[in-house]
């Protein structure tokens, strides 16, 4: 994984996290007491601090802005829907599952078409068109 991947899994992660403690904020069980809204409230604005921070790294390093933000909205729908799960008991069926996993296995391809991509952009600029010569991980499939 590349790091741009990593700034990009960190920018999902932490915008993720900005809408749990977004909806934590709201929750009924908390309308009294305020000191737990606002430290929620201000978790929230930190972790969309932390999403720019980590999306404009990734984008910054990254060839192309398509797969810094596929990762980035991959990662923040996983981590959503767990957080959903675990934290707030919500209910989804084998349908939503399906579905998500569906999402999920589009982004992972474009990704993969993306690196195809650029690696032949690569081997051609260089003027190498030895594709004995390249690593075993770096031949395109």
């Amino acid at each position: 994984m590349t790091t741009q991947r990593h700034f990009a899994v960190f920018s999902g992660a932490a915008a993720s996290a900005a809408s749990l403690f977004g909806k934590l904020t709201g929750l009924p069980q908390f309308e009294e007491i305020i000191i737990i809204r606002l430290v929620c409230f201000a978790l929230m604005v930190l972790a969309n601090g932390m999403v720019w921070t980590f999306y404009v790294k990734a984008l910054h390093v990254s060839q192309s802005s398509l797969s810094a933000t596929v990762i980035s909205a991959a990662t923040n729908y996983l981590l959503s829907a767990i957080y959903g799960l675990v934290i707030f008991r919500e209910v989804t069926s084998l349908f939503w599952w399906t579905g998500a996993g569906l999402i999920l296995l589009g982004l992972i391809l474009i990704i993969r078409s993306q690196d195809r991509e650029e690696l032949k952009r690569t081997v051609d600029a260089s003027g190498e068109n030895n594709y004995s010569a390249l690593p075993e991980k770096a031949k395109l499939r």
